[in-house]
């Protein structure tokens, strides 16, 4: 196993590859769709776990920028080219309302972007599971989680960002 500390430094929070590990492991899902690729991080896990546990599922990771470190064979990363809401709009109608699918956001954490991702996402699919890093920056997620009469899980082991997610 590799030890994810010792590569991206003590200070990494690890309340989100912990989640997505935990959810990967209890569920039974046919995708794991991410935005925020940033260093492939959360895709890594992800598709670690996927093998580790024997699970068949898709990963896909969506972002504005190629800068993924950790790139993983079985991962599809997509590039969203602009207008980047327009291309992020035309990925949900591919997948089939009865497909079982893990949402992670960890994209833009603006309170406009978020809600976007949310309201978006939670109307297309059957996201069976909606994720979402750095809750705490601003009351998004708590408020999509009120509007939608949703019971919010936050998560904050160490001192990283609070990890928040709803299951359906």
């Amino acid at each position: 196993h590799i030890k994810i500390k010792e590569i991206f430094g003590p200070n990494l929070s690890i309340n989100r590859l912990l989640i997505i590990r935990l959810l990967i492991k209890t569920g039974n899902y046919n995708h794991f769709i991410e935005t925020g690729t940033q260093f492939g991080l959360s895709a890594f896990i992800a598709n670690e776990s996927k093998r580790n546990l024997k699970n068949k599922f898709s990963i896909l990771s969506l972002d504005v920028c190629k800068s993924f470190f950790l790139p993983c064979e079985e991962v599809i990363y997509q590039l969203l080219k602009w207008p980047v809401r327009r291309n992020f709009e035309k990925i949900f109608p591919l997948y089939r309302l009865q497909d079982s699918i893990i949402f992670f956001h960890d994209s833009d954490h603006s309170y406009e972007n978020m809600t976007y991702e949310f309201n978006l996402v939670w109307g297309f699919t059957n996201i069976r599971c909606l994720i979402s890093d750095d809750v705490e920056n601003n009351n998004a997620f708590n408020l999509f989680c009120e509007r939608n009469n949703l019971t919010p899980i936050l998560l904050k082991i160490d001192k990283g960002p609070t990890v928040g997610f709803i299951l359906r």
